[in-house]
């Protein structure tokens, strides 16, 4: 290990004295995490949503249902003619 890196025992007293409340550096890490579960239960349903738009355009006719490109051009090609 090279002298500019730090032991874990020395980032650990870092962490506890530049914090203001010592008990932040113990909770920091349920808070990432609680953060990061609301990110993906908001991208879940944002993907459910997206899905759901997805089977309601209608089907390519040479790939079938849920082709992505066929989806975006039918989109566009509603845009274009002023139905949405």
């Amino acid at each position: 290990m090279g002298s500019d890196m730090m032991r874990g025992s020395e980032m650990r007293w870092l962490e506890l004295h530049l914090l203001e409340d010592p008990e932040d550096a113990w909770m920091s890490p349920f808070d990432e995490i609680r953060s990061l579960r609301e990110e993906v239960l908001l991208a879940d349903k944002r993907i459910a949503k997206l899905e759901e738009l997805l089977y309601r355009i209608p089907a390519c006719p040479a790939h079938g249902e849920a082709c992505i490109p066929h989806a975006l051009l039918w989109v566009n090609q509603v845009r274009a003619r002023g139905e949405v």
